[in-house]
This record gives C-alpha cells, structure tokens and sequence, in this order.
C-alpha cells in the first residue's frame, strides 16, 4: 500500500482503500503485476486484491491470483444499541452483517445516512463464503436510531 503500513489497517475499513492506492512490485524485477479489481469485507476487516503476474521479460501471462489482507477496522454496532446512537454516529461506529447459515459473506457497496427520520439505508452484495461467486445485491434500511 502506497501510503498505509499494515499497523494502520486498523484505523481504516477496507472499502476505503483505493485501486491507486495499491501498488505490485517484483523485488526480483522478473514479474511485472496488474491489478484487476479489489474486493471489500467490511464485517470481517478483509481486502482482497486480485491480479494477473506477467514475466517481465515478454509479457507473458503467468495467471491470476488473490492476496488477502486482513487487521482492517470492522464493522460492528449491535441492534439494541440503535437507540441509543444517531444515524450518523452508528454509521461512524459500523454495522454488522452476518449470515445465519455461515454459508454467505456481504460485501459493504454504500449507505445513505438519514438523520432526521433515524435510517440508515445499506447497499450489500451477498457472496457465497468459500467462493468467488456473487448472488445479489440487497438494500437494507436500518431504523430506530436516534432522530436528530
């Protein structure tokens, strides 16, 4: 990471990390990398980067893989304490998703934050735990914060 040491996951959600702020390097200067997307989990404070490795000296493809980043700040915030928080300071503090059968994890896509009525409104990809395949994308709307 260009400008975050591994001691500063913990301040930071995965979802805050950029593509630009990711950089491959070979040490040997034999591989070159390219970054083919990142992947978000929020709930358990994962990043995985995805990429292709070539070999420096004609480019060619040597495959694709994954490597997995984990220590970044989690998403968690209890329902019963709902009330006792704003919108905006239960936003601040995360929410968490967890799937009943242990078979899905949620990718973290965005929220809106409504103080005013007490919402939190959450975009969430479900995907399936052991498996790069994604189902759908949900929209939950979390009330009962306090209104401001």
């Amino acid at each position: 990471f260009k400008l975050l040491s591994p001691e500063q996951f913990k301040n930071k959600y995965s979802s805050d990390i950029l593509e630009s702020d990711v950089e491959l390097k070979s040490k040997s200067n034999l591989y070159t990398y390219k970054i083919t997307g990142l992947e978000y989990d929020d709930v358990k404070g994962k990043l995985s980067i995805n990429y292709r490795q070539y070999q420096a000296s004609d480019n060619k493809l040597l495959g694709a893989f994954t490597k997995e980043y984990d220590g970044f700040k989690k998403l968690g915030l209890e329902e019963s304490q709902f009330s006792t928080k704003t919108a905006e300071e239960a936003a601040k503090l995360g929410l968490d998703f967890q799937s009943k059968s242990g078979k899905y994890e949620y990718i973290y896509r965005g929220k809106k934050i409504n103080n005013s009525n007490g919402t939190i409104t959450i975009t969430v990809t479900q995907k399936a735990l052991h498996g790069s395949k994604e189902f759908n994308t949900f929209t939950y709307v979390l009330q009962g914060f306090k209104k401001a």
